[in-house]
């Protein structure tokens, strides 16, 4: 299988893990000794501290507003990286949009993520920042 395919099966589950909250389900996905990299300089190391980071960050976020959209293109691949360039858009009512992007690169060995990175666009964290100091008490709501 490649890793354009093993990406997608992952990102689905990654979506489905999101509805129904159910993280095990990511497990086989990622290798014992996987990194994650998201963004903000503190990188998780191992699979069942990449998948915390990942339940963290969607409780943290994604789950506060009331509608999440995530669209993105079709995942490129360089060597065993896929690259997949993504923008997602926050609800929530009575603020405007939170719209995010960039791109997550995800590099396997044997089959599974050994490592993965998400890069966000120039101005993105300019853009939650300041969303944040204008409305982070809609989420409290």
């Amino acid at each position: 299988m490649s890793e354009i395919e093993l990406f997608q099966q992952y990102a689905d589950a990654f979506e489905a893990t999101y509805e129904d909250d159910n993280w095990n389900r990511l497990e086989s996905f990622f290798a014992e000794d996987a990194e994650y990299d998201p963004g903000d300089g503190a990188k998780s190391v191992g699979r069942s501290a990449v998948i915390d980071r990942l339940r963290a960050a969607v409780n943290g976020l994604d789950r506060k507003f009331d509608a999440r959209d995530l669209r993105s293109e079709k995942p490129s691949l360089d060597g065993n990286t896929v690259a997949l360039r993504w923008v997602m858009t926050l609800c929530k009512q009575g603020t405007p949009d939170l719209i995010l992007s960039g791109v997550e690169y995800v590099s396997y060995t044997d089959g599974a993520i050994k490592s993965m990175q998400d890069v966000f666009d120039d101005g993105t964290a300019e853009t939650l920042g300041g969303w944040m100091a204008a409305h982070q008490d809609a989420l409290n709501s």
